[in-house]
């Protein structure tokens, strides 16, 4: 009988013990997602695309909808960076709220609303661990314009 309790409490042990701590994001992980979409923010803004650059990860893009029109438009890493760098995209500050940000392993998904004067900004950014830190893979933003004054 006292076999089975203790064999019964390393079992129980066992399953208790938090295995995926190891794995289980830190609030370091999480904080340096939120350092890197804060950067897209801050590098969009001023339209500094050398700022950008090391953000954005090889395969990055863009998946953009407004709230008023139907279709989604897709624009790969130099598509997106090419309108950046004309001026046709970026240059209007605003301000950044966080929702869910969550870590797994090599991945993070980051909920973010990014509030200009002119629109709001609904963000989910995936991004990946790599050597250089958190890059942003893609950016699924729905865009709705506000009503001029």
């Amino acid at each position: 009988m006292r076999r089975f309790h203790l064999g019964a409490a390393l079992v129980a042990g066992a399953l208790l013990c938090p295995m995926g701590a190891a794995s289980a994001p830190s609030s370091d992980d999480s904080e340096a997602v939120r350092a890197a979409v804060r950067a897209f923010k801050s590098a969009g803004e001023s339209q500094d695309v050398a700022a950008l650059q090391p953000l954005l990860h090889d395969g990055f893009r863009v998946l953009f909808a407004w709230t008023h029109e139907a279709g989604v438009t897709v624009l790969d890493r130099s598509g997106y960076l090419g309108l950046l760098e004309g001026g046709k995209i970026g240059g209007q500050e605003g301000v950044i709220t966080f929702g869910k940000v969550v870590v797994r392993d090599e991945i993070a998904q980051a909920d973010a609303t990014i509030t200009r004067p002119d629109a709001r900004f609904q963000s989910s950014f995936t991004l990946v661990r790599s050597g250089e830190g958190w890059q942003i893979a893609q950016d699924a933003v729905v865009v709705e314009a506000k009503p001029k004054k």
